[in-house]
This record gives structure tokens, C-alpha cells and sequence, in this order.
């Protein structure tokens, strides 16, 4: 499968709004990330090996006080830390400027530096050590951040 014009454009656009951004990711966890490179990724789906093209996000880990937490109480990943991966989603994912999402909900980027230095804050100093509740700590509060942006934007 070729790239599309339309896909090239969201990965432009997914550059500019990410590539080299700090913020906080959200997947069964909880951490302070940066954002070294949005690409078109592609993958075999099945049998026939059909190739699919999907928005890449490579993420590095940037060690942080408190972070990350997790919420089994740890972390699937067994490689050394700072941690690299990479997430994608599909290309109708929406782009904002301070937050992006998988399409189908499973990770989430949160840039805004006020939010990011508010869940560090948290994370930094959270009395005890169950990464579980510090873990839906973190997300209530995003998810209240968030929900008055919206209403704002709404107003």
C-alpha cells in the first residue's frame, strides 16, 4: 500500500503539533514522555500479509520523580529504562494541539505543561506506595482537567 496524499498531510500536521514535545502518556499507566518522531508506520494484518499504514508516535521515557505508576502495580515493559516504544493509531484520529488519542481509546498524550507539571507534582508527592491509586489519581485529575476545557470551549 502506497501512502496517500490525505496520510501524508496528518503526519505533517501530527509533526508539527508533537515531534519533540514533552508531555504525559496514559495506557495502563502513567508517564512523562517525549515525543521523538511522528511517522507512517505499517504493519501485516493477517494470512495474506496485507500491509497496513497507521500513525506512528515514538515515545522515550524522560525519568521523572513519582512516575511512572502503573495500574496493576507494575509495568509490562521489562527493558531498561528510559523506556522506547512507539503507539499508533489510525490517521482519523483527532489532532489537538495539546492532547492526542488512539482512535479506538487505548493510550492518550497529554501536553498541556500545566496538566504535565500538575500529575508530576502528584506523582512526586504521593504519600505511600500504591501505584494503582496514584494511577487513578492521575486520570481523574486529566480527565477533570479536561472535562472543564471542554465545557469552556462549550460556553
Amino acid at each position: 500500500m502506497g501512502n496517500s496524499p490525505n496520510n501524508a498531510a496528518i503526519v505533517e500536521k501530527a509533526r508539527f503539533l508533537y515531534e519533540g514535545r514533552e508531555g504525559i502518556y496514559i495506557e495502563k499507566g502513567a508517564l512523562r514522555v517525549r515525543v521523538n518522531s511522528v511517522r507512517i508506520g505499517s504493519a501485516c494484518v493477517n494470512t495474506t500479509n496485507d500491509l497496513i499504514e497507521y500513525l506512528a508516535f515514538d515515545l522515550e521515557q524522560i525519568p521523572t520523580s513519582g512516575l511512572p505508576v502503573w495500574l496493576d502495580g507494575k509495568g509490562p515493559y521489562l527493558e531498561p529504562h528510559p523506556l522506547r516504544w512507539e503507539v499508533g493509531t489510525n490517521f482519523e484520529t483527532n489532532l489537538f494541539h495539546n492532547y492526542c488519542s488512539a482512535a479506538y481509546g487505548g493510550w492518550s498524550l497529554h501536553f498541556a505543561q500545566k496538566l504535565a507539571a500538575e500529575v508530576v507534582e502528584m506523582a512526586t508527592n504521593f504519600a505511600g506506595d500504591d501505584s494503582p491509586e496514584l494511577y487513578r489519581k492521575i486520570c481523574g485529575h486529566i480527565d477533570a482537567e479536561t472535562a472543564k476545557k471542554l465545557s469552556k470551549t462549550k460556553s
